[in-house]
């Protein structure tokens, strides 16, 4: 099985998504069932990129560069793409891609369709919804939530069905290294 994944940047900067990611990639991979590819659509904060930590571990990355060249290709031989995030327009693009070649895509909204997030640039989304998002969300195989109240906040975006409820993945290796003891003191 060959699964995409898209989000907007690969900079560990961005915070919970980007390192959800890398923990979801982490944890597929070990499962050895599946072939994995992560597409960015290039936003940067010039923070560390966990592209390179992605590719040592034999994950194709791609840039939003080489992917707008690629994409139809890319999402043709997928299996399934999932998308972190609900915003960027580039999302648009795959997921239309997604419904015209009939691949199924998982859209994970990472806490953007809770109200506190959807007050913010009230208008341009409600644009955005009306004209896209709706449609969207309507066509996803399913939409990731991480926790139940997430799930519960964003209803009126999904039917019961489409709900998937998985937490993210945290690695307690992760913690347990030389490195933790020296941020544990510091904070």
């Amino acid at each position: 099985m060959k699964i995409t994944h898209l989000i907007s940047s690969l900079d560990a900067g961005y915070g919970g998504p980007v390192v959800a990611l890398e923990g979801l990639c982490r944890g597929l991979q070990e499962a050895s069932i599946v072939s994995l590819q992560v597409v960015s659509s290039g936003a940067s904060h010039g923070g560390e990129s966990i592209a390179a930590r992605l590719s040592d571990s034999e994950i194709e990355t791609f840039s939003s560069e080489q992917s707008a060249r690629r994409r139809s290709t890319i999402v043709c031989d997928s299996d399934i793409v999932h998308v972190h995030g609900v915003w960027d327009p580039a999302f648009h693009d795959v997921i239309t891609l997604c419904r015209h070649s009939d691949t199924p895509y998982i859209v994970r909204p990472c806490g953007m369709l809770d109200p506190w997030s959807l007050k913010q640039k009230r208008f341009k989304k409600w644009l955005y919804r009306s004209f896209r998002l709706n449609q969207h969300l309507r066509d996803a195989a399913a939409i990731h939530f991480t926790t139940g109240a997430e799930a519960e906040l964003a209803s009126q975006f999904c039917r019961p069905e489409q709900r998937l409820i998985e937490p993210n993945g945290v690695f307690l290796n992760d913690f347990t290294t030389e490195g933790s003891t020296e941020l544990r003191q510091q904070w």
